[in-house]
């Protein structure tokens, strides 16, 4: 095996974790194929394709091309499988990525965000928010304007749409007013072509509360994770990844 390939064990130290996505990787190998008497076996997750291979003392992790990803010794993989909340799975719940990545994220591009986010919370009047206790039902709802037959009809209009044109409408419309189109257009375009690929993405990126500009900043989060002085170095699939990732986390209730 090659000097990149992790190795895991039951050693308790600060690299012995999977970290992202081979968390996922590890917790759909002991709920699928653990228990199986075949060597060889194979996940997707994804759409992409994981090769298993069960040896005496390890269980080597390969990707699709049969390169060797990572290695995990087969006394940590018992104890994860019985314990029944694996090491992975609790990794998975933080969902913290840590893969390299082979495109410069630079601070400046962080702080150009932070900015956007920072005039939004100024655009934002005191008189939006009532207080907790201080109106009822019967008051709030009395302040909402009541839906012309215009706006019923071009919601009705909106919702006949098929799902996947709908969500590249809005990805198109999104693109057309992000900022920072440079790094927006080739994320985006990805995205397009996944939602016609995946209608659980397309789903997901339909609700009302995901936008681009926050899918921007999950983006820049994770990178910042990783980042060595002033930049990040990220792969262009990883970055990808990280946006899919936003659009599929479920966070509405954080949201409201």
């Amino acid at each position: 095996m090659g000097e990149n390939v992790k190795h895991f064990s039951l050693e308790e130290k600060n690299d012995n974790t999977y970290g992202w996505p081979w968390n996922e990787v590890v917790k759909t190998f002991l709920q699928s194929h653990y228990n199986d008497e075949e060597k060889q076996c194979s996940i997707k997750i994804r759409n992409k394709e994981y090769k298993i291979l069960k040896r005496e003392s390890v269980t080597v992790f390969y990707d699709a091309d049969g390169n060797t990803l990572f290695d995990v010794t087969n006394d940590r993989l018992e104890k994860e499988y019985e314990s029944g909340v694996s090491d992975a799975e609790e990794e998975l719940e933080n969902n913290v990525p840590v893969e390299p990545m082979g495109e410069i994220i630079e601070e400046t591009k962080q702080e150009a965000f932070e900015a956007v986010i920072s005039e939004g919370e100024k655009n934002t009047k005191t008189e939006d928010f009532v207080l907790m206790g201080t109106a009822s039902l019967a008051d709030i709802v009395g302040g909402l304007p009541t839906p012309t037959d215009e706006t019923i009809k071009k919601a009705e209009d909106e919702n006949a749409k098929p799902l996947k044109q709908r969500a590249k409408e809005k990805l198109e419309g999104e693109l057309k007013n992000a900022k920072d189109k440079n790094f927006a257009d080739p994320v985006i375009t990805y995205l397009l072509k996944r939602c016609e690929e995946d209608d659980g993405l397309a789903e997901d990126v339909l609700q009302n509360h995901k936008t681009w500009e926050k899918c921007y900043g999950y983006i820049y989060e994770q990178a910042r994770k990783q980042k060595s002085g002033n930049c990040a170095v990220v792969r262009d699939d990883v970055v990808y990844e990280w946006a899919e990732d936003y659009f599929h986390l479920d966070d509405k209730a954080i949201e409201e």
